[in-house]
């Protein structure tokens, strides 16, 4: 078994169970070895567990502990991408290529490299960073490098992607705003880089990595502990549009809460002309109106035609790709890229997935089965009559249900499984032990959970 399925087993085992578990007890457990050694069990499990942010040692035990969204991390603790990409015309990068050729194309003209409190190292992997996206904050060396990567994100995974980016070019402005940034150049010369000859994909990050350095620097100076600190300072320097020709003003933006969601832009005529989704709806909306790598055609027209933004709050981002797949099919916005989202079979254990709700000391629960279309509820661990009923048809249903909403589910679920809390329903006797560990999770609610600072 991979190691990170192992690794995501054992997380799941000990979230569930909620007390600390000794490696000798991990490795009868998982992996079923006649070991009672418990100084060759550490050798084995702390190897596994000790570079895993989920888990954490108290004493000589390990624990599970819940997931904090990059948001609500410190700056020193998130991994950063920094990455150029080179723009050529005609272009080097024919998105028409198969994506089995299109990575080894990419990896040519491309380089990226991970940046965590100023240690850095080189991806090679362009696979894993578009998998896992979620694990980054990427900081493009300019926006042609940024919309060539969202290019080829919707071409190998095929969904809109929903980066993280932060802006160097306004992050100066606010904590340099006596730098020169008309070039790359310029900048290197005001921040005393040698600016090297070379013009490679490599030498441009390690020069962007240099920059990126001092304005870490600067910005912990200036009071930045978070990365939701830091974004907020990059969104600070937005482009001076005239907003007398929308219905909302830069109030109204900043008033956007920082949670999971759908929204929705209108014309004058309230006619819909666009729907998304986000992680994070302030960060999302206000990167219409800043540097988003989007193609200028689509963002002209955006913001030609925009006059009202009208948004709606969700506890996760499952819930919001569901809404937003609903809304698109129900509209047809102009602008929106059709959503074809396949109902073809897709066979899967029998599970519930957890994740916060938008109700204050609730969850909401995602119940996955190949037997019945995809069931959702939100649970106080109060009443569990929905619960059992959507449990009793899982256990009565036998013919596969075809359902695009479920896929879609599997499909997050798949991508980002080691980031969510999940019940395997097989591995449990009987409705009562499930409803027993659902309850766990609801009496474990923190303030973290409560406020959806979550990965997702």
């Amino acid at each position: 078994m991979p190691m990170e399925s192992i690794n995501n087993r054992i997380y799941n085992f000990l979230l569930e169970d909620g007390k600390p578990w000794g490696s000798l007890e991990l490795l009868k457990k998982f992996f079923k070895m006649k070991i009672s050694d418990e100084e060759k069990a550490e050798m084995i499990i702390n190897p596994l567990l000790e570079n895993d942010s989920r888990f954490i040692k108290e004493g000589e035990k390990w624990k599970a502990k819940r997931i904090k969204s990059l948001e609500g991390l410190p700056v020193t603790e998130v991994f950063f991408l920094l990455f150029y990409i080179v723009d050529n015309k005609p272009p080097v990068i024919n998105l028409d290529t198969p994506v089995h050729e299109l990575v080894g194309v990419i990896n040519q003209v491309s380089f990226f490299m991970q940046w965590k409190n100023f240690d850095t190292s080189t991806v090679d992997d362009l696979v894993d960073v578009l998998s896992n996206h979620r694990r980054y904050v990427f900081v493009p060396y300019n926006k042609s490098s940024l919309s060539l990567l969202k290019k080829i994100y919707r071409k190998y995974i095929g969904s809109e992607p929903d980066f993280k980016t932060l802006s160097l070019r306004h992050l100066i402005k606010v904590l340099f705003p006596e730098k020169s940034i008309k070039n790359w150049e310029n900048v290197a010369e005001d921040f005393n880089l040698d600016y090297p000859e070379s013009e490679t994909p490599e030498t441009r990050v390690k020069t962007l990595a240099s920059v990126f350095g001092h304005i870490i620097v600067e910005a912990q100076r200036s009071g930045v502990a978070t990365l939701s600190q830091l974004m907020e300072l990059s969104s600070a320097y937005i482009k001076k549009l005239d907003f007398s020709r929308f219905g909302f003003d830069r109030d109204f933006l900043k008033g956007i809460p920082e949670m999971p969601g759908v929204y929705i832009f209108r014309d004058k005529e309230k006619r819909i002309i666009y729907i998304g989704k986000a992680s994070n709806l302030r960060a999302r909306i206000h990167s219409y109106f800043w540097n988003t790598g989007e193609s200028p055609e689509k963002m002209k027209k955006i913001l030609d035609t925009l006059y009202t933004i009208e948004y709606r709050i969700l506890g996760s981002e499952l819930s919001a790709l569901i809404e937003e797949y609903r809304l698109i099919k129900k509209y047809l916005p102009e602008i929106n890229v059709k959503l074809d989202v396949s109902a073809t079979r897709v066979e899967t254990s029998p599970k519930i997935l957890i994740l916060p709700s938008v109700n204050e000391g609730e969850i909401e629960l995602f119940f996955i089965a190949d037997n019945i279309p995809l069931k959702r509820c939100e649970y106080s661990g109060n009443e569990d009559s929905e619960v059992i009923s959507i449990l009793k048809e899982m256990d009565e249903s036998k013919e596969y249900f075809p359902d695009p909403e479920k896929n879609i589910a599997l499909s997050y679920f798949n991508q980002y499984e080691e980031f969510i809390n999940t019940v395997e329903i097989d591995k449990y006797s009987g409705h009562r032990d499930i409803l027993r560990v659902l309850k766990n999770f609801v009496n474990e609610l923190d303030e973290t959970i409560r406020t959806r600072i979550r990965y997702i």
